[in-house]
């Protein structure tokens, strides 16, 4: 996992990768861009180049906790390059892992959330898939798929007024948000569907995009995890 001396660029390349993608139709565009309210985590050097792997690729991880677990032993193996973590926008990576140009690393406990979750594969997501034209999830989990997840009967108004399916790439964060759901109306927990689902990044990230200029939503949109904007607000660990 420790990444070698190569350079991948600085996050501003990565942003003009976004841009010039031969998938930057505009509704992939927007999808891209509010994914970017959530944050990954790439190795950078001491003056800010992003780090590739063995294979020269970018490490980006989902996990701001084993994020600054694999620093550290990153930092004892290699203490002259001077390592540090460097936030970069979920939209951004996501287009960069599209182009085989870097890696989604996932924790390891979003990932057994995730594998527990897809072996009684859920209705409402499922559902969703269908209407979309798309497969439901694999039962075995793949280690470089980032989970997302979700309550899909649950939505949430952005400022425009527009609605949205809020989802979270901290299974904790989404179970969270399904309590405060309950509590505030009781009666919601007998209604079918109000649980937490799960679904690969690569396929919420469609259903994003079958939705934007459409009327007949709510669309799914991932909001940034708890831990990681604490850790940007340095108040987290």
């Amino acid at each position: 996992m420790v990444p070698h001396a190569r350079f991948g660029g600085t996050r501003r390349r990565f942003v003009q990768m976004l841009a010039e993608s031969p998938n930057n139709g505009d509704a992939w565009r927007a999808a891209m861009l509010e994914l970017n309210a959530a944050p990954v985590f790439a190795f950078a050097s001491e003056e800010g180049k992003i780090l590739q792997n063995g294979q020269e690729r970018v490490l980006f991880f989902a996990d701001i906790d084993h994020a600054l677990l694999e620093l550290q032993n990153a930092r004892m193996e290699r203490p002259d390059q001077g390592m540090k973590l460097m936030p970069v926008g979920l939209g951004v990576a996501y287009a960069a892992v599209s182009e085989k140009k870097a890696i989604f690393v996932p924790g390891p406990s979003e990932v057994a959330a995730a594998q527990d979750l897809q072996l009684a594969p859920p209705e409402m997501a499922a559902s969703m898939l269908a209407g979309a034209g798309l497969e439901s999830p694999v039962v075995q989990w793949e280690r470089d798929v980032i989970p997302v997840f979700g309550c899909f009967q649950m939505t949430r108004r952005r400022a425009d007024g527009s609605r949205f399916t809020p989802l979270f790439l901290s299974s904790a964060d989404s179970q969270k948000a399904l309590d405060a759901a309950i509590a505030a109306n009781p009666e919601r927990a007998e209604e079918p569907g109000m649980e937490v689902d799960c679904l690969p990044l690569e396929k919420v990230v469609k259903l994003a995009i079958s939705g934007q200029g459409s009327s007949s939503g709510p669309w799914p949109r991932i909001l940034p995890p708890t831990k990681s904007t604490l850790y940007l607000q340095g108040k987290y660990p």
